[in-house]
């Protein structure tokens, strides 16, 4: 009995490797091409190659338009992506960005970075005012007094007239400074009495009233505080929308400083859930293709090294193949 059971098992491990080679030897070489570029492999020879080859997220061959090709064959539904001398890079990894809080600020504040007056940023102000209720928060980010045509700092004088019912916050490109109207400054109980905190700046007119901008942490506080929190809908939306920015630069990682302040929060259980490539507001089900696209790479042995991974190919061709016309 016991010799007939090692001979049964040993069957049906012998038919499932036959059957396993079978369906190898069926299955096309690639499912994907890339053609006629100009593709850095980042090796330790800092190879360049023509052409790559992909299967199921892997890449299988590094080389020559001719020698991909020959490897590929000519399987039906592959899909073949002409870069026309385009250079296409491994994903890019920025080290250092505020993704979450950068998605929510560019979703639900107002934009400044590409301001080029002050006039300019007051007709942004009063165009998010028009949209708000009275009392609610105004907030925006990204302006730069050296991209102004005025080349001075926005102030509370500036922005008042349109917003007298609403408090609005400005927060610098830099983040270390920003600008607050007359009314923020009133609930933040700063007035021309208030001394400078440590390490901050109220910044202050020839009479010594504040002119709205605060310089640092110290001094924004008692305006930054009185701004509602984020809600987890809003901070999932501005991850999910910053991603696909980052993807249309070419950045498929990224370190978030911030990450470790909202670890265990609901904010941060959405956040691990986009960085796993899984839309945090769909329940998973099964093995599906987001979930693949987090499956680390592997090398066939053919070519360079795989420091490509199709996610992070295709995510760059996602964002930018229509401005580079592949």
């Amino acid at each position: 009995m016991t010799v007939y059971r090692k001979l049964s098992w040993l069957s049906i491990l012998t038919a499932v490797l036959l059957l396993t080679q079978i369906l190898a030897a069926q299955s096309p070489a690639a499912d994907t091409v890339l053609l006629h570029g100009h593709i850095l492999t980042m090796d330790a020879k800092d190879s360049t190659v023509q052409a790559l080859a992909i299967r199921d997220g892997v890449i299988v061959k590094a080389g020559s338009d001719a020698e991909v090709l020959q490897f590929a064959g000519k399987a039906p539904g592959m899909r073949t992506l002409d870069l026309r001398g385009r250079t296409a890079t491994p994903g890019l990894i920025d080290t250092h960005a505020h993704i979450a809080e950068g998605g929510v600020a560019e979703l639900y504040g107002v934009k400044l970075s590409d301001a080029a007056s002050v006039t300019e940023i007051v007709a942004r102000v009063k165009a998010k005012v028009a949209l708000a209720k009275p009392g609610e928060w105004v907030t925006g980010s990204g302006w730069d007094e050296g991209k102004l045509a005025e080349h001075r700092y926005v102030t509370a004088a500036d922005l008042d007239a349109v917003a007298p019912n609403n408090p609005v916050w400005l927060i610098h490109t830099t983040g270390h400074y920003g600008v607050a109207t007359s009314l923020a400054l009133k609930l933040a109980h700063i007035t021309a009495a208030t001394p400078d905190p440590k390490a901050g700046t109220i910044d202050r007119d020839p009479r010594g009233n504040p002119t709205g901008v605060l310089k640092e942490e110290s001094a924004m506080e008692p305006v930054t505080r009185l701004i509602p929190p984020t809600t987890p809908e809003q901070m999932r939306q501005g991850i999910l929308y910053i991603q696909k920015v980052l993807h249309s630069e070419g950045m498929t990682a990224v370190k978030d400083p911030d990450i470790q302040q909202i670890q265990g929060t609901t904010q941060g259980a959405h956040l691990r859930a986009v960085a796993r490539g899984v839309d945090p507001g769909v329940r998973p089900q099964g093995a599906g293709r987001d979930q693949r696209r987090s499956t680390p790479a592997r090398h066939s042995g053919q070519g360079p090294p795989a420091l490509l991974r199709r996610q992070n190919l295709y995510g760059w061709f996602r964002g930018s193949a229509h401005r580079l016309g592949v």
